[in-house]
């Protein structure tokens, strides 16, 4: 069912997404379920939600490989709901992402949080 929800994330159909997660059981859902919840949450402008649900994906995440991502998804919601510390949370995904393409993106999103010369 995951990665259904992760399909209808790609199509934009953030609300059956969610739907479709919420129908698995609690005692099934790992950090990668709660991860694509938040994601779901956040666009669905449940900010509160998709926090308490990145948060518990960090908790619970085992595999280090995937954080840098974990961290760039509360980064966006943290800077959803306005709070100026959000930036932290992605230099620690640039710092976690390794070079390559995904750390280059990483980095682009950050360009317009900081200042630029004048």
């Amino acid at each position: 069912m995951r990665h259904s929800a992760e399909c209808l994330i790609l199509l934009r159909d953030f609300r059956a997404a969610a739907e479709l997660l919420e129908k698995v059981p609690s005692d099934q859902r790992n950090e990668f379920w709660f991860h694509r919840y938040a994601q779901t949450q956040l666009k669905l402008g449940d900010t509160d939600s998709a926090a308490l649900s990145i948060d518990r994906a960090l908790e619970m995440l085992k595999d280090k490989k995937y954080r840098s991502a974990f961290l760039d998804l509360r980064f966006d919601i943290r800077d959803a709901c306005g709070d100026i510390h959000a930036v932290r949370d992605l230099h620690d995904a640039i710092l976690l992402a390794g070079n390559g393409k995904y750390r280059e993106q990483l980095r682009s999103k950050l360009t317009r949080f900081e200042p630029q010369d004048a």
